[in-house]
């Protein structure tokens, strides 16, 4: 929103390491997965970073977020897919046990190791 200066409101999701994310009741409306982010645009309720970032690319063009070759917007895809496929379930376990667990005797150790040599 801000690389295309589209003016926006942006409303904050609430988290602490105690509760974790403290999510609005209208989240479960908004996106089946009960997960953000959600882009909402008038009657569109768009969730999922990478369907956000393609939907906003389509609806203001300029200045285009995707590079404008076929081979370079796949390798973007790509990268994109992998960050999704192979960091995103890492960096979970890696907020649950490290983050979420401030104290190391209470961590999975096994899983925290696991995670790090993945």
């Amino acid at each position: 929103m801000f690389e295309k200066a589209i003016a926006h409101e942006t409303r904050l999701v609430n988290w602490t390491p105690a509760t974790g994310w403290i999510k609005p009741e209208e989240l479960a409306r908004l996106n089946p997965k009960a997960q953000i982010p959600v882009l909402v645009d008038g009657e569109a309720a768009v969730y999922d970073s990478t369907i956000i970032f393609e939907y906003l690319d389509e609806r203001v063009p300029k200045p285009a977020l995707f590079p404008t070759g076929v081979a370079e917007r796949a390798r973007c895809r790509m990268l994109e897919d992998l960050g999704d496929k192979l960091l995103a379930p890492n960096l979970g376990v890696l907020v649950r046990e490290v983050l979420l667990k401030p104290d190391a005797s209470t961590r999975d150790a096994a899983a925290v190791a696991q995670t790090k040599a993945s």
